[in-house]
């Protein structure tokens, strides 16, 4: 298979061309023309996962977070040793950020939704005039018990802010940093927001609006499109695909 075919097909099926976002989503570095022997995945676009791919024979790599951000840079130091080993390698880069956050089939916050066995999905989250997340309910309210059992298994580590209601009916996600939409799931009533990481600035307003709040880690919250991708580029082109487990704590 040509990295040109896979390619099309994850531009068309993120719909990579029609989200605006700051990342320079698609295939940033590559030739369309090779063959693709296994393709590797993993949260940002690493050094660590450059070679950790080379040396396992991975040559198309799908990342979320890539390694151009809306701004010019030299290819100096750590950028230099970034793309050296991706073209000494003969690796292909593909980065999915909005648009891997938002696919309602299997980014993000959708698998995140169905993991939680949500009820009624809708859109959530104002970015730039687009819903980035998702919010939907519970059949039956679950106490924070309960929650908190549900999410030992989500997430493993994550924080909770228990500032509102001791049963949950209604929930709203979105991945990664994101913590400035609390004030939208404040407004619509929410009654746990589920977000990446912290905020020290939206800390009183949540404990002022009685909101429920889980931190699951900006790394852990962007894992799920991915594996979810994997999966499904695996048994649609019967490709070898491996997901490279590389968090950063945070």
């Amino acid at each position: 298979m040509k990295v040109k075919k896979l390619k099309e097909f994850l531009d068309e099926y993120l719909k990579i061309k029609s989200i605006s976002d700051y990342s320079m989503n698609g295939l940033q570095v590559g030739l369309e023309n090779k063959d693709i022997m296994k393709v590797a995945f993993s949260v940002d676009a690493s050094l660590e996962f450059f070679n950790k791919a080379a040396k396992g024979g991975y040559n198309f790599l799908i990342v979320h977070h890539g390694l151009f951000w809306g701004e010019n840079f030299p290819i100096t130091g750590i950028h230099f040793k970034r793309f050296k080993t991706l073209i000494d390698n003969e690796l292909n880069l593909y980065a999915a950020h909005l648009p891997l956050d938002l696919n309602p089939d299997l980014g993000h916050n959708a698998e995140m939704a169905k993991e939680l066995r949500l009820e009624e999905i809708e859109p959530f989250g104002m970015y730039k005039g687009i819903p980035i997340g998702f919010k939907g309910q519970f059949k039956k309210a679950k106490s924070i018990e309960n929650i908190t059992s549900i999410f030992n298994k989500l997430f493993g580590e994550y924080q909770f802010l228990k500032m509102g209601k001791k049963n949950i009916r209604t929930v709203a996600i979105v991945s990664g940093d994101a913590a400035s939409l609390v004030p939208e799931a404040i407004d619509k009533n929410i009654d746990l927001y589920i977000t990446g990481e912290p905020s020290h600035s939206m800390y009183h307003l949540i404990k002022e609006a009685k909101l429920n709040v889980i931190f699951g880690g900006h790394y852990k919250t962007e894992t799920f499109g991915l594996l979810a991708l994997e999966k499904l580029i695996g048994d649609k082109f019967y490709l070898k695909t491996k997901f490279f487990d590389i968090p950063t704590g945070f």
